[in-house]
């Protein structure tokens, strides 16, 4: 009789077979040494901050260059007690900024916001619904936060011929030759 598989992977479908390839672990490498500069120049987190300063009528100056706060390995996301997913990396990145006066310019208060998110490396994206599966699993997570902080989902590939339906449905994809 064979063993019956009771991981949450299994029983979604969103089991990562390239988790213990090379490739897998070259792409981490690469996360892990130049994602502070992807992110930084990826146009779509630029784009949220220009956002954020205009909803802030220009009484909001917010640095361009964050400070990363945390990118952890392989942190299990929990709810209620339950690992619902491991992502293959979580993030904070930190963004200091400054609040101006509409009368004089002046600067009357600083603080800091956090972009959070999570990273998911696929080498090759071997099945789209799968993948898409996964990433939404984390996106839903996000959203309950319940924080009005900036998220984000990244997908790492060199599987660049659906990049488009990652994006519209909010994902950040990020290919590595590319990526600078």
């Amino acid at each position: 009789m064979q063993k019956k598989n009771t991981t949450m992977d299994s029983l979604i479908g969103t089991y990562d077979r390239d988790l213990k390839t090379p490739a897998h672990d070259e792409y981490c490498i690469w996360v892990d040494k130049l994602f502070h500069k992807a992110i930084i120049n990826n146009k779509t987190i630029i784009k949220k901050l220009e956002e954020k300063e205009l909803r802030g009528k220009g009484f909001l100056k917010i640095s361009r260059e964050p400070k990363l706060n945390t990118l952890n390995w392989e942190e299990p996301i929990r709810n209620n007690g339950y690992v619902v997913g491991v992502p293959d990396f979580t993030f904070c990145l930190v963004y200091s900024y400054d609040r101006m006066s509409n009368v004089d310019e002046r600067k009357i208060s600083t603080g800091e916001f956090c972009i959070r998110g999570f990273i998911e490396v696929k080498p090759k994206i071997r099945s789209i619904g799968e993948t898409m599966r996964q990433l939404q699993i984390y996106k839903s997570y996000l959203d309950h936060l319940g924080s009005p902080e900036e998220k984000f989902v990244i997908l790492v590939t060199d599987s660049v011929e659906h990049i488009d339906l990652f994006e519209k449905q909010g994902f950040i994809v990020i290919v590595p030759d590319t990526a600078f």
